[in-house]
Order: C-alpha cells, then structure tokens, then sequence
C-alpha cells in the first residue's frame, strides 16, 4: 500500500473535526509552540548576555545559526514554491485552520527550520533547555502537519535546513579551534 498524503491527512483531520475542543486546542498549541520558540531565543541571549560566562563566539554562534537559517528558508521557498496542502495546485485539502498569506510556501517550513536552529543554539550551554525544545520542536512538526499546513517532507527539511546550518557552524568553530 503507497504512502497517500491526503489519505493519512483526512484520517488524522476526522478525528480533529469530530473533537471540536480538540480542534481549538490544536490551533492553540500552533501558536504557543511557535511563541515558546521566540521566547526562548529571547530568554537565551537574556541568559548569555546577564548571567551566562558567553564569549564572542557564543554571541556570534546566538546571532549566526537562526538568522542564516532563516534566510536559507526564505531564498529556497521563493525558488522552490511549492503549493500548500490546502492550495488548489497542492492536495486540496481542507485544513483544520485558517492562514493569511501565499499559498506557495510551503516547502521548506520556516517553523521547523527557526525551532531547529534554536534548539540547536541551547545544547552547548544549556543542553537540558536543548533536549527540552527539541521535543517541542518535534510536538511543533506535528501539529502544523495535523493542521495541513505543511507536508511532512516540508517540515522534515525545515529541521533539516536548521539542523545542517547549525552543524557548519559548529564545523567552522571547530576548525577555527584547531587552527588557532
């Protein structure tokens, strides 16, 4: 038996619909999961800059990894536009949730990408932060999916992207440790 995106959506969207608090809880969750991201970002730079021993690589390391994580994502969903699941061009589904803006956005998710490279800003310093967010951050992929907004395969490159980004630049420091 294939493997049928609208199919394993529409079975995962039923038992959603048929659970009204259910539903609302899942946009709610939608929200608070991305918020939780953004304030812990903003928490660790309180923590590296009032109470934390950083260095200058620390900072440039806070700085580096979700900013070019986040204009990587950008350039590739402008290149790559692909349609959303909801969209008439993607799977035509009905998603569980209302979205403003494009509907050829979808790939890679810009959500998963910046909670990635988050998560992996946390674990040098504070690694059970880290571990913490990085569940979260796999709660996070499967609401968007839950909601149909994004394919699996869109959110698996988003954590891919910020994964990968965050792995060059600890590559570079670690070069740049050895040569020094």
């Amino acid at each position: 038996m294939g493997y049928s995106y609208k199919k394993l959506y529409e079975k995962s969207a039923a038992f959603f619909e048929a659970r009204p608090k259910a539903k609302k809880a899942l946009s709610l969750f939608d929200k608070l999961l991305t918020g939780t991201f953004g304030l812990a970002y903003i928490g660790l730079w309180v923590y590296a800059v009032l109470w934390g021993n950083f260095s200058t690589h620390d900072f440039i390391r806070i700085a580096f990894i979700p900013l070019l994580t986040l204009f990587l994502v950008s350039v590739l969903r402008a290149m790559i536009a692909r349609p959303r699941p909801y969209s008439t061009k993607g799977a035509g589904i009905t998603p569980l949730t209302k979205r403003k803006g494009s509907e050829e956005d979808s790939f890679p998710s810009r959500h998963l990408a910046c909670a990635a490279a988050i998560v992996l800003c946390f674990f040098p310093s504070l690694p059970i932060m880290g571990g913490g967010l990085l569940a979260l951050a796999v709660i996070l992929a499967w609401v968007r999916f839950a909601l149909g907004l994004h394919y699996p395969s869109d959110l698996l490159a988003g954590g891919a992207v910020g994964s990968i980004v965050a792995g060059f630049y600890y590559l570079l420091e670690y070069v740049f440790a050895l040569l020094s």
